[in-house]
């Protein structure tokens, strides 16, 4: 995979996301990067519904790769798109799917998710 950048992500996403590929599309044609990932977060949201975790972890052992191989920007609408989402995907799950589906995020994710996990305790101790 070479450098991800905000030109290429959406193409790289929508050989990964078939089902959402023409939605990445046309929100790419719009140059819409941000919509494009919240695009890919409500995917996931809905293969979590239908109770497809191995389906989850594939794609964010993928947004794991992008994250890796992207530029600055990329990581961080990465970092505030998709990892931002967890919390939200944990409130979906039952204990132990989460247990489940966290073993499945890669290493790199998980320690952007436990600094903003941290970071958040830290701001809500403080009001």
């Amino acid at each position: 995979m070479k450098k991800v950048n905000e030109e290429n992500i959406a193409d790289y996403l929508a050989d990964d996301c078939k089902e959402i590929e023409e939605q990445i599309v046309q929100l790419s044609r719009k140059r819409n990067i941000a919509g494009v990932l919240q695009a890919v977060v409500n995917f996931l949201r809905t293969l979590l519904h239908g109770n497809r975790l191995s389906d989850v972890s594939a794609h964010l052992q993928f947004l794991a790769r992008l994250h890796r191989s992207g530029n600055r920007y990329v990581r961080y609408l990465i970092e505030n798109l998709v990892v931002r989402s967890f919390e939200g995907l944990k409130r979906q799950c039952g204990q132990g799917q989460w247990d489940i589906l966290y073993a499945g995020i890669p290493r790199r994710l998980q320690h952007v998710y436990q600094r903003q996990t941290a970071e958040n305790l830290i701001q809500k101790s403080k009001l």
